[in-house]
């Protein structure tokens, strides 16, 4: 394919590429974004749970510990625990509260003595609600310094070893409160989301990739060669055809291609061949333009040579016929009368040869008489001097036609009589006119030789050829149709069909 071609067809290329990768992209990344979502969301609440259940277990050992030395009153242990405490890595804070939240104990003895307020911003979203809704002991809060930490609390319950010295109301005594970090625990989260990340987008790069090799080998390349293909077929190369590919939509679509090539160059091939008859019969028009215009010379020509030797002589004669006969008429009155006798007789002989010179103009039968009667006058001049018998079938037709009509049959069949005699070597001939449901008919047959219509040529040196084109023309201007059914050996036969618009007038 050409470098212009492919150019053409990059813009196409580029935007269905650009749709299908982004239909089949965009709802995977969605996918994997929800699906990276929800993993990071289960993640970070299983790690939560799990700080929680150590943050639990590791107040328990405290709070156990707590309830061994605060009832034998050692000050000074619990304030080596809490130090102990603050130099654990996993706890930001630990404070030993009273009932009224005072800090008896602290890590590193930070806010000794200080009174934690309810009202603080980091206390607000457990203390805010009411207290059949507020969290489980463990929660992720901001603390002051706005850091994020998971605080845990575990009150000190009023057991029987405390009763001795505090009063036995049902009360918590204390409250053990511990801030773990957030913070590694979200890195670590943060890191496990962010491969996640990658994870996808090389997924995501990798099915982009898949994607556009299989939608080049099975979608664009196919659509190429046949976008190729069109160009190339809009360009008249009709015979170009696809290569047979697989039942699907872009086989289906090649292979009506391939019958609409098939279809256009089919027509293509009919269109030339009509093209061809068109010339051909416009040849031949001119063939016969030009021998009718030769046959009109060569008419008039022998009617004026016939005027000119026989009726000009003839008249010539009567002239000097009756010169005599007015010289004698005094001196020998019964010459006289001979010779007015012979003059008579001149005259009509020479009205009859003007008869005759009139009727191979026009028959007078057909104005007259009609079709069917100048039909069987022609043929029986035509037959008079010849071995052929003929026969006529007029029962189905009893009608006159339109003039001109009568005129184009008649002259028809006188050209096919003419044929029959000079061509044929018949012995039989029938001629059949009729009419019926606006179709008038007329068929003539002869048993002669018949002859070959392929090697008939109508050209001017082909007066038969010429002639059987004339009969075809005089009949399609009627609007009607001639066919010459003939082979050799077996007769001929000639068939004309036109229809009449008005009903014909009976005689």
């Amino acid at each position: 394919m050409s470098t212009e071609t492919g150019s053409n067809f990059w813009p196409l290329k580029v935007s269905l590429r650009l749709r299908v990768t982004l239909a089949v992209v965009f709802p995977l990344l969605v996918i994997l974004g929800t699906l990276t979502t929800l993993q990071y969301q289960r993640q970070k609440n299983a790690i939560l749970e799990n700080v929680s259940l150590v943050s639990s277990y590791a107040g328990q050992v405290i709070q156990t510990h707590l309830s061994r030395d605060v009832p034998e009153n050692h000050p000074a242990e619990l304030e080596i625990f809490f130090n102990q405490m603050s130099q654990d890595k996993n706890f930001r804070v630990a404070y030993f509260l009273d009932s009224s939240g005072k800090i008896l104990y602290a890590s590193n003895s930070a806010n000794v003595g200080q009174t934690l307020s309810n009202s603080a911003p980091d206390c607000q979203p457990c203390h805010r609600l009411p207290v059949q809704q507020r969290p489980p002991a463990s929660l992720v809060v901001t603390a002051g310094s706005g850091e994020r930490v998971f605080r845990s609390m575990f009150p000190i319950e009023n057991g029987p070893a405390c009763v001795a010295c505090h009063a036995d109301d049902g009360k918590p005594l204390a409250l053990l409160l511990t801030d773990t970090p957030v913070a590694p625990l979200e890195g670590s989260l943060t890191s496990a989301f962010r491969e996640n990340i990658i994870w996808s987008l090389g997924m995501l790069l990798v099915t982009i990739l898949i994607v556009n090799l299989a939608l080049n080998r099975l979608v664009i390349q196919r659509l190429v060669h046949l976008l190729d293909a069109l160009s190339q077929f809009g360009q008249g190369s009709f015979h170009l055809r696809l290569p047979a590919q697989s039942p699907d939509e872009i086989g289906q679509l090649a292979d009506a291609f391939n019958e609409m090539g098939q279809r256009i160059e089919d027509n293509a091939f009919k269109t030339q061949e009509l093209s061809e008859q068109l010339q051909q019969r416009s040849s031949e028009r001119g063939e016969l333009l030009k021998r009718i215009i030769g046959a009109q010379e060569s008419e008039r020509q022998r009617v004026a040579r016939e005027i000119h030797d026989d009726l000009g002589q003839a008249l010539g004669g009567i002239s000097f016929q009756l010169e005599a006969t007015r010289r004698l008429f005094q001196s020998d009155p019964p010459r006289a009368r001979q010779q007015l006798d012979q003059a008579q007789g001149l005259v009509a002989d020479t009205t009859e040869r003007m008869y005759d010179i009139i009727l191979a103009l026009r028959p007078s039968e057909l104005d007259d008489l009609g079709l069917v009667s100048a039909i069987r006058s022609q043929a029986e001049r035509v037959f008079a001097n010849s071995d052929i018998h003929f026969e006529m079938d007029t029962s189905r037709f009893t009608s006159r036609l339109p003039a001109e009509v009568e005129t184009a049959v008649y002259r028809t069949l006188q050209e096919a009589l003419s044929n029959i005699v000079r061509y044929s070597r018949a012995s039989r001939v029938k001629i059949t006119c009729a009419y019926q449901k606006g179709i008038f008919e007329a068929e003539i047959t002869d048993n002669g030789k018949g002859f070959s219509l392929d090697e008939i040529k109508f050209t001017q040196a082909s007066p038969r050829g010429l002639g059987l084109l004339g009969m075809q023309e005089r009949i399609a201007q009627c609007g009607g149709g001639l066919t010459i059914d003939t082979h050799l050996g077996s007769g001929t036969r000639i068939l004309l069909r036109i229809p009449i618009e008005s009903e014909p007038n009976h005689e």
